[in-house]
């Protein structure tokens, strides 16, 4: 999951700076289309990562209540 966040990010870099290099309207517009494609992955696999997140810490607290438990 971090590695397809880094990607994403990194795509996001370059897109930005490929907006900044052009001033052709047909390339301005596919590149901000993919732009607001990788911004909605981006914010997807973020929300993802943190549902595993706290998935896992709450897996944690309930393994260590059950262990102090007994």
């Amino acid at each position: 999951m971090y590695k397809r966040i880094e990607t994403e990010r990194k795509f996001l870099e370059a897109s930005k700076l490929i907006r900044q290099a052009t001033n052709n309207p047909d390339v301005l517009r596919k590149n901000d289309a993919k732009i607001r494609e990788a911004e909605r992955s981006l914010s997807y696999f973020e929300a993802t990562l943190r549902e595993l997140h706290s998935r896992k810490m709450m897996q944690q607290r309930d393994d260590h209540s059950r262990s102090s438990s007994t």
